[in-house]
């Protein structure tokens, strides 16, 4: 579709180029093999004429002309024009954008905020155009952005240049740490500052994210608990070093960016120079109530197997953990002992058939408000070893004599 469109484009008089993100990873050699969004850049078309071109193509949907963005509904095909922007405030959407479809393609490319995110590529001949050295920059590693004061209008590319430096293992380039550093980034709404964070836990090296964020002085205002911590000797380095841990073995969880996200609550609340109390830290950047459930969950979870000596009581931790598995590659990364066997042994008898409301029924007990208490006892005597007729004579006795629990 791509070069459809491109054809089209070519065929009234303009000119299509693939631009952005997947010019980048194209020649890092990172889209094989894996369906990707495609952005394309027009040049040379009034917009109502490129509307009616798409339209010829397939079902267009747009954010309207005046916006010159739009895309074909069952493709992962982007194409806008190429704009300028003039910033209105702080924030990271106070911009006021014009279309100009005959900026040229030099211009388009140098609003655009690293040299690695400003190549083009001609989609009709293959030609790659790199107008201020994206592919020294690539091959060196270095993030270095495009121009000084377009990049110093959106706060937001401060982020931007650490989930790519985590991503990607790139290095800032020293005049790009300068201008991040006297960016003004409290006006940010919290949930782009959390996208650019999970993108920088997703993967690669999430320790990255917030090694640059310190290197750039912008820890201070999102996450104060974590300057905190890592201001103190040797903090910086236990944090690194903990993250790098946690995301080694993130690919055995679950759900890698939710367990970056315990690690770190883990890592705060174990070190709380910084003032951090359960999941402070990540409620500033996000809502997502799951979420924040996991991370405290799982984070308390590991917390208590470091300083719980009994295997039987890590088993029964391990019951109440929002995930067990989860809840034990932590504690294993947090350098509790025993977890292994908590787990089996948990795993083992938890695969057991348990006791059952039906079973008290059963045995001549009428449903009440303690059978829940009831159910509770006797897993929790079948997870310490106790057989199964065992515990539900204990639950039975429970609910008809009120015999004090075991």
């Amino acid at each position: 579709m791509s070069a459809d469109i491109a054809r089209e484009v070519e065929r009234l008089g303009g000119r299509a180029y693939f631009v952005g993100g997947f010019v980048r990873d194209e020649l890092m050699g990172v889209n094989a093999g894996r369906v990707k969004d495609i952005d394309i850049e027009v040049h040379g078309l009034m917009p109502e004429t490129l509307e009616k071109a798409l339209g010829g193509l397939g079902e267009v949907t747009s954010m309207g002309a005046s916006f010159g963005i739009f895309s074909l509904r069952h493709y992962h095909i982007d194409v806008a024009m190429p704009r300028k922007e003039h910033a209105t405030g702080r924030g990271h959407r106070d911009f006021k954008v014009f279309v100009d479809p005959f900026i040229g393609p030099e211009n388009a490319a140098r609003r655009r905020d690293f040299t690695i995110n400003a190549m083009m590529q001609d989609i009709i001949t293959g030609r790659i155009l790199d107008f201020f050295g994206g592919r020294e920059d690539l091959a060196g590693k270095c993030l270095r952005h495009v121009n000084d004061d377009s990049f110093a209008e959106d706060p937001l590319r401060v982020f931007r240049g650490a989930q790519f430096a985590a991503r990607f293992g790139f290095s800032l380039a020293p005049r790009t740490v300068r201008i991040c550093a006297g960016m003004d980034v409290s006006q940010l709404s919290p949930e782009r500052v959390f996208t650019e964070t999970e993108k920088a836990f997703a993967s690669g090296d999430p320790a990255a994210y917030f090694r640059v964020l310190r290197q750039t002085e912008q820890l201070s205002f999102w996450f104060p608990e974590i300057l905190g911590s890592v201001r103190r000797d040797g903090g910086a380095e236990r944090f690194s070093d903990f993250l790098r841990a946690a995301s080694a073995s993130a690919a055995e969880a679950s759900d890698r960016v939710a367990f970056i996200c315990a690690a770190v609550t883990f890592f705060l609340n174990d070190n709380p120079d910084g003032g951090c109390r359960d999941t402070a830290w990540l409620r500033r950047i996000t809502n997502n109530s799951r979420l924040l459930k996991y991370a405290a969950g799982i984070s308390g979870t590991a917390a208590a197997f470091a300083v719980e000596d009994s295997v039987d009581r890590k088993v029964l931790l391990l019951d109440g953990a929002v995930c067990p598995d989860d809840a034990a590659l932590l504690a294993k990364i947090a350098g509790a002992t025993d977890v292994d066997a908590a787990l089996s042994i948990y795993k083992r008898f938890d695969a057991a058939p348990g006791v059952t409301g039906k079973d008290l029924i059963d045995a001549g007990v009428a449903p009440g408000p303690d059978f829940s208490e009831a159910l509770a006892l006797a897993r929790r005597m079948q997870l310490s070893g106790r057989g199964r007729d065992e515990a539900l004579a204990a639950a039975i006795d429970f609910l008809r004599k009120g015999d004090e629990r075991i």
